[in-house]
């Protein structure tokens, strides 16, 4: 959520540069602002979605190995060393390992989610950095470079003596005449 937030200043810094040089900015403000809502909106919307479902999946997972430990513990006190090993007393508690087992599985799955959540998260955010970085430096460059040709710093060394030479020689002609 940082990386979008500082695209989302970015992009505001965006429109308030264009908002000074005279430009339409309507549509910018309009979508700045409704991507800076929805964007964190839907992104914690699906991250909460996914960890209600997670934290399900993982509760429902703790009490079917509870419920194993258990059993186990009892079938422990109970076991003699004479009698050996009776899988029948375990046979009762394969649907609950089958449960379980099914559960552990589907919260690598939720972790899987996650992953990918985040990774196209930060996709968008690092597409985001791009493009709103990219066109800001373009408008900037063009900025710059329109102030430079109002205050004539664009020409090179000798066209700028070539200037200040006319505008003095001008200068000299206009106020002989007066």
């Amino acid at each position: 959520m940082t990386g979008y937030a500082a695209i989302h200043s970015i992009a505001t810094s965006l429109v308030v540069h264009l908002k000074s040089s005279g430009r339409n900015v309507r549509a910018w403000t309009i979508g700045t602002n409704v991507i800076g809502l929805g964007f964190p909106i839907i992104f914690l919307s699906v991250a909460l979605t996914i960890s209600v479902i997670g934290g399900k999946i993982y509760s429902d997972a703790l009490h079917n190995y509870n419920t194993l430990q258990t059993s186990y513990r009892s079938l422990a006190s109970t076991w003699v060393v004479e009698d050996g090993f009776n899988l029948g007393l375990i046979i009762p508690e394969i649907p609950v390992i089958n449960d379980l087992t099914s559960q552990l599985s589907k919260v690598g799955t939720i972790r899987l989610a996650y992953y990918i959540l985040f990774a196209l998260g930060s996709g968008i955010c690092l597409l985001g950095y791009m493009v709103i970085g990219s066109y800001y430096i373009r408008v900037l460059k063009k900025s710059l470079h329109l102030s430079r040709i109002e205050t004539g710093t664009h020409l090179n060394d000798g066209q700028i003596r070539l200037k200040k030479t006319l505008n003095v020689r001008n200068y000299l002609r206009l106020s002989s005449s007066n």
